[in-house]
């Protein structure tokens, strides 16, 4: 996000949230405006503007500074942190039925979003419409020509030793590929030669694990993974950080 200004503050976030890079204590670093139009966070603290509370992953009182009898109510609760979030992401379902939420924010399932405390906009996966809407600044009407068609040079050494080039756009639309990787979008992971595992940045479950590091008994439960592949039960599917499509074998 931009203001009328260009100019930006770099602030810490707890949710993967219109951000653009990372902080060395694992928190994504989200671009807001450096502009003063204060709201009061349900936490009692008082945030700059929109961007930074919701960068914050914390709830609006109300738009103005908090009192101080808010500010002391607040001190009393934690704030949920990064850690928290996560351990309640890892007790949710893995099947993967994606939903977007009013941020524009796409998340694996139902439960993931109430984790993160958002509200669902509808079924699905957020389109690259409404993510390019909700991180666009106010009066934005979309990439201008030039950024549309401009593009960069990517080089990738293939397991082979061998350099491929490619021609990529420097539009950002994140994509995760199934080695785990977050790609800028589907050009520069084409050009990796990594297949798509979903939407949106890699998360914390994405990460592939060797399959004989799997602990995982021999039981034939199978079930189909969102990469089309089966598993021959829950452990392996999970333990390859893989989402479950359906149960019993893929159809393809």
């Amino acid at each position: 996000m931009k203001s009328k200004c260009t100019a930006v503050l770099m602030v810490a976030c707890l949710l993967p949230l219109r951000c653009n890079g990372m902080a060395a204590e694992r928190q994504t670093l989200c671009m807001c405006p450096k502009i003063f139009d204060p709201q009061c966070g349900v936490n009692g603290k008082t945030y700059a503007n929109e961007c930074e509370r919701v960068c914050a992953n914390v709830d609006l009182a109300h738009t103005g500074p908090c009192d101080k009898t808010e500010e002391e109510a607040g001190k009393a609760e934690p704030v949920p942190t990064h850690e928290s979030l996560e351990e309640c992401i890892n007790k949710c379902d893995w099947t993967f039925m994606p939903v977007c939420d009013v941020t524009a924010q796409t998340w694996g399932n139902m439960c993931e979003l109430e984790c993160g405390g958002r509200k669902p906009a509808h079924p699905g996966p957020c389109t690259p419409a409404e993510v390019e809407v909700a991180a666009a600044p106010v009066g934005w009407r979309g990439p201008s020509l030039d950024q549309l068609t401009k593009t960069k040079t990517v080089t990738v050494t293939l397991a082979s030793g061998q350099k491929k080039t490619c021609e990529c756009p420097v539009v950002a639309a994140f994509v995760c590929g199934m080695d785990g990787k977050t790609y800028a979008n589907e050009c520069t992971r084409d050009c990796h030669g990594a297949g798509q595992h979903h939407p949106g940045p890699c998360k914390g479950y994405d990460h592939p694990t060797a399959q004989e590091k799997c602990p995982c008994d021999k039981s034939f439960t199978p079930m189909c993974g969102v990469d089309g592949k089966t598993y021959q039960n829950l452990c392996y599917l999970q333990c390859f950080g893989v989402r479950k499509l359906h149960d019993g074998t893929c159809w393809n």
